[in-house]
């Protein structure tokens, strides 16, 4: 990744951001977009947060299932 200028590309991944969000409030509506987004959103934070302390999706399961247990 060294020869990858990424900031020659922030003006096309920024209109491909807003273009794909534009067709999602066209076709699915305003709510639903933001719901889609907040969802993914809360699903890139726990794989940065697998991928940060080398944990696997079976861990992650375990502890939520103990955490759910508990109540």
């Amino acid at each position: 990744m060294e020869n990858f200028d990424f900031h020659r590309w922030k003006p096309l991944i920024g209109l491909s951001v807003g273009l794909v969000v534009a067709v999602l409030f066209l076709t699915i509506g305003f709510w639903k977009t933001v719901l889609l987004v907040l969802l993914s959103s809360v699903g890139y934070a726990i794989g940065f947060y697998m991928r940060k302390h080398d944990l696997s999706l079976a861990v992650v399961f375990e502890t939520i299932v103990s955490v759910l247990k508990r109540r």
